[in-house]
């Protein structure tokens, strides 16, 4: 069967949080940068924030702080590292309330807000609030115990689905959205050169004739 390309559309049709979740290297920051310019091109005037992304974009704004994005309203904004940003390391009540209380007033102030993190970064008080889930490639282990990311990867009987993995190609990504049936999609997402970071490196190693 024929995968669709990636189809930005539906995820911007109402105030949401949204999580991009995928292992080191699994493609994550690629698929982004596709997501910002189909936002870009296939709307009118909808302001676009960052945090955390490693590569420019013309008319892209980049936010470094909680307050900057308390104060955004009807905005798309994608929080790379978003770990960080939450001090999620910080479990103490106090700061669980303020996460809760950003999260609420953000998708209050209609916005979409894409949280892009590790499996582990997604705990079971974090993963509440998310409305869909985009999954690149994941190790499994890694996901958090009875939090509802992992409870639905499990329960899904998708053909990508192993004992140790969930085998996103890196030119895919898996959509999980319960607003519609079905709730899994597969989308083509194509690779942007421009925004590879990565490409560019030096390799670890070199070796010689």
């Amino acid at each position: 069967m024929k995968i669709k390309p990636f189809d930005i559309k539906p995820l911007l049709k109402s105030p949401s949080i949204i999580s991009i979740v995928g292992d080191t290297d699994s493609g994550k920051s690629n698929l982004v940068y596709h997501m910002i310019e189909e936002t870009r091109r296939r709307t009118s005037g909808t302001r676009i924030y960052t945090y955390g992304l490693r590569s420019d974009i013309a008319g892209v704004i980049e936010i470094t702080s909680l307050e900057e994005l308390e104060l955004l309203e009807r905005a798309v904004v994608f929080l790379d590292e978003f770990w960080f940003l939450f001090r999620m390391d910080d479990r103490k009540k106090d700061n669980i309330d303020k996460i809760r209380r950003t999260l609420q007033l953000i998708k209050h102030r209609k916005n979409v807000i894409f949280l892009i993190g590790l499996p582990d970064n997604f705990n079971k008080y974090l993963s509440s609030f998310v409305n869909i889930c985009i999954f690149k490639k994941c190790t499994i282990s890694n996901m958090i115990n009875g939090s509802p990311m992992k409870r639905n990867v499990l329960k899904s009987e998708r053909p990508e689905l192993g004992s140790e993995f969930l085998s996103v190609l890196p030119e895919h990504a898996l959509v999980y959205d319960p607003r519609k049936i079905p709730f899994w999609k597969m989308y083509d997402v194509p690779y942007l050169k421009k925004h590879d970071t990565k490409a560019e490196k030096e390799p670890f190693i070199k070796f010689i004739n």
